[in-house]
């Protein structure tokens, strides 16, 4: 396995990089708990994934690789590998507003201080200047910053989305977004920093909400209006700094003169200009100090010299306010610049720039192209006169007040239909090219969550009865992977029902075909079964000579899962057994995954326990393929209870063990609920009642918290956990022992479940022991070498004392150790050392 220094910077989280600092100074695994207030259990768990990561075996190693890497250096900053969410950087230096700064900080930093707005007209400068007082005050919030860009989402029901993504939480498909979102800021001393929050200024009272549900929560917030609500702290941003008569400080000490300045050095750089400073002032006091049209005016450096520029806009002022008189003063400033500006295009770009306005959440080069048909001379053109941002990642964005401008150019020159058909023809091309690639990475899904925002602005478009029907259910179709494995199960069903419902019963069937059985997918597993199985059958009944047998497989698969729910078995395994028939047909991968595994899920119904163990370890390979974490989680956690059930206990604690982990590491609150439950009855058959019903009281409470319910599968099998351990503890035991589970937030649960797990090991280690049978002979006899390891191993001796006593390398004790254990027939030291003592080896 290879390993460069991107990987190991891109992997490591912060967490992770601050223990294997601590490592690297020499502090034991207790040491390192006590430094961060977390337990050994924890501090271990950690070190493990650290070893993996960088590809070692032991501490010495995982140092030696690290300061190879240079991630140990002080000069590398660890970078995430998603960076959704992070405060941005900013594309241009943060120029003045030294004030403006300090009183917002302070805001921050006050802790009667909770929700701040911070209001003022577009291009003012809310965004940049919020952004640079988080920065600031990061160090303030433990829990991180985090910016959620509400600019394309005008719909309240997607606010509650934009911030959980924003916050990095991964995506429960049957959760409540709202008890999603509470569960993740419960006890986190976190700052949310949520921009153009006047696009959703009816779902005000979702921020009051959220800060009573997370006591340590603050929110700032940019917006054109004041929230009105009680706990709201508000921070008018004005123009910047501007000279006024009888000032005698130097011109270029005032905040707008100094952002001119430094735009125009980056444009011409052989201006002089301390000789231009009374034209400076003069166009920023036209401008009224607003930082959008101050960059504006520079931009036009290349063509014109200052004097020109602010005769020029002298004169669009004037226009304007006779045009504009019951418009306020900096309105009609920043439409003087605007309309300047956009008098100076060419018609090419006028019309480049009208057409760009319909995207949301900025667009990819090739998209911009296409809908605005042209070349990238002509976008670059844009670019150059500050009209256009174009980022590192070959994306490009317009400031929302020239997007709003463009807007209605474009509403003017009725060019709207047109545009909207471009731009939905593009993202059904788009995202039906993307999913067709596959691949067992999340690039495709990657594309997708980028594009989102335009994405639902094309099917909004569809739904307001202006584009075609037919085109956003294509798009609906392309869409569906993403929907499935996210949190937009409801907005995916919601917009398929929809377009359905556009459609004449006649037109497109084959089209609505492949809808409607899609909507049967995401409905079932949502919940609503009668929706699920009209779906599924209208699907069927459209094609009734089932041409199409990927819409056939899945349909069988719903109406099959629908027949399960209502424990019809009988049904529903004839339903099962023809849909994978039919996926074999079709050689789809995930329709024969999903066949396998529900059947695998009937058998389990059933009491099957064989036939289930079987097909769950024949599909847990498939969805690892096409890495489907929800589907792995899943089958694993089934598959766990049945080895569990059958008494292969070790097997069992190895996939709790790697689901536990790798939830944990993901923060995938829905998955780790869902192990903890199965975690809960492993503890029971070690007979530890006291710590299962723990364990049960923090499942329960982290369900609670996202809303989700229990899946219907492992109701029966969690609930008998429940019963056995009540019958082993007396009431007072079980409310005691359950409560204090269910009172811990997520952060503090995990290092009890890490714990737990290390209790489990050792007890089902000691359940072995007693299992072991006598007077075993061995396969393979123990060379000299190994049995002194193994006398040195029973003395009590680690494995780097050893190496010290026969001055050789840590890895060579280690192989000796795994040829030991694979010798005896046992996985750790502790049955390595009885097992050799009951065969008179030591």
């Amino acid at each position: 396995m290879t390993f460069s220094s991107v990987d190991g910077l891109n992997s490591l989280t912060e967490r992770e990089l601050e223990i294997l600092r601590l490592v690297a100074d020499g502090l034991t695994n207790r040491q390192i708990a006590e430094q961060l207030v977390i337990t050994v259990g924890t501090v271990r768990w950690y070190t493990k994934q650290i070893f993996s990561k960088l590809n070692v075996h032991n501490r010495t190693h995982a140092v030696a690789q690290a300061r190879a890497l240079g991630i140990l250096s002080d000069s590398v900053q660890l970078q995430p590998a998603n960076t959704r969410g992070q405060l941005p950087t900013g594309l241009t230096s943060f120029v003045g507003r030294e004030t403006a700064l300090l009183r917002v900080a302070a805001y921050l930093t006050d802790p009667s201080c909770r929700l701040l707005t911070l209001v003022g007209s577009g291009g003012i400068g809310k965004t940049r200047l919020a952004i640079e007082a988080a920065r600031q005050c990061e160090s303030h919030f433990a829990d991180g910053v985090h910016f959620v860009d509400l600019v394309g989402i005008h719909l309240g029901n997607h606010v509650q989305p934009a911030i959980l993504e924003s916050i990095g939480v991964a995506p429960v498909p049957t959760a409540d977004p709202w008890h999603q979102l509470c569960a993740h800021v419960l006890d986190r001393q976190t700052l949310l920093v949520i921009d153009n929050f006047e696009q959703v200024w009816s779902e005000a009272m979702l921020l009051s909400r959220l800060l009573q549900a997370a006591p340590r929560l603050k929110i700032i917030v940019t917006s054109r209006e004041v929230l009105r609500l009680d706990e709201e702290w508000v921070y008018t941003v004005e123009g910047m700094e501007l000279p006024t008569p009888g000032d005698e400080r130097p011109l270029n000490s005032l905040g707008a003169v100094q952002l001119f300045m430094e735009r125009a050095q980056r444009i011409r750089s052989d201006l002089t200009l301390e000789q231009e400073l009374s034209c400076i002032a003069q166009i920023c006091r036209l401008v009224q100090g607003i930082p959008l049209a101050i960059e504006l005016a520079a931009s036009r450096l290349r063509q014109q010299s200052c004097e020109e520029i602010a005769s020029a806009l002298t004169r669009n002022s004037d226009l304007l306010v006779t045009a504009f008189r019951n418009v306020p003063e900096r309105h009609r400033s920043m439409r003087a610049v605007f309309a300047w500006s956009w008098s100076l295009l060419s018609e090419v770009e006028q019309r480049a720039f009208m057409k760009l306005s319909i995207f949301r959440g900025g667009c990819a080069q090739e998209a911009a192209a296409f809908v605005s048909e042209s070349s990238l001379t002509t976008l670059f053109a844009l670019v150059d006169k500050s009209l256009l941002r174009l980022y590192a990642n070959r994306r490009y964005d317009i400031h929302e007040i020239l997007r709003q401008y463009a807007y209605e150019k474009l509403l003017d020159h009725k060019l709207v239909k047109q545009a909207k058909d471009a731009h939905l023809n593009y993202y059904v091309a788009f995202t039906e090219s993307l999913v067709a690639q596959g691949g067992t990475d999340d690039g495709w899904r990657f594309g997708l969550e980028q594009e989102y925002d335009n994405i639902r602005a094309a099917f909004e478009w569809c739904l307001l009865g202006e584009g075609s029907p037919e085109t956003g259910l294509r798009l609906a179709i392309a869409t569906f992977h993403f929907w499935r494995i996210g949190i937009y199960l409801g907005e995916g069903l919601k917009y398929i029902s929809q377009l359905l419902n556009k459609l004449l019963k006649s037109e497109a069937l084959q089209l609505r075909a492949k809808a409607s059985v899609r909507a049967a997918w995401l409905a079932v597993v949502l919940g609503d079964l009668t929706q699920a199985e009209n779906f599924a059958r209208t699907s069927l009944d459209i094609d009734p000579a089932q041409n199409d047998l990927w819409t056939k497989a899945l349909a069988l698969n719903v109406l099959g899962t629908v027949m399960r729910s209502y424990a019809d078995y009988s049904n529903a395994r004839d339903l099962y057994e023809e849909a994978l028939q039919t996926s074999e047909m079709v050689g789809d991968l995930w329709l024969i995954a999903l066949s396998v595994g529900n059947d695998g899920v009937l058998a389990f119904h059933q009491g099957n326990q064989q036939e289930a163990i079987q097909r769950f370890e024949q599909v847990l390979p498939l969805f690892q393929a096409l890495n489907d974490h929800i589907y792995i989680a899943f089958m694993k956690n089934l598959l766990g209870r049945l080895l569990r059930q059958i008494g292969e206990f070790g097997r069992a604690l190895e996939l709790c063990q790697s689901e536990m982990f790798t939830a944990i590491d993901s923060q995938d609150q829905w998955a780790i609920a869902l192990c903890v439950s199965g975690l809960a009855g492993l503890c029971s058959t070690v007979e530890w009642y006291d710590g299962t019903a723990r364990l049960l009281g923090i499942e329960a409470n982290l369900r609670a918290s996202l809303g989700a319910a229990l899946s219907p599968s492992v109701i029966p099998d969690h609930e008998a956990i429940i019963a056995d351990v009540r019958e082993h503890l007396d009431p007072a035991s079980w409310n005691a022992f359950w409560a204090s589970g269910n009172a811990l937030t997520l952060e503090q649960a995990i290092p009890v479940i890490l714990d737990s797990l290390d209790v489990l090991a050792a007890r089902l280690d000691a359940h072995e022991q007693k299992l072991l049978p006598e007077n075993v002979q061995l396969s393979e006899s123990l060379t000299p070498r190994e049995l002194e390891i193994l006398r040195l191993m029973a003395a009590g001796l680690s494995n780097r004392e050893i190496a010290e006593k026969y001055v050789v390398a840590m890895g060579t004790i280690a192989a000796h150790t795994h040829r030991i254990f694979a010798k005896l027939d046992v996985r750790n030291r502790t049955l390595a050392v009885t097992k050799a003592r009951q065969m008179n080896l030591l």
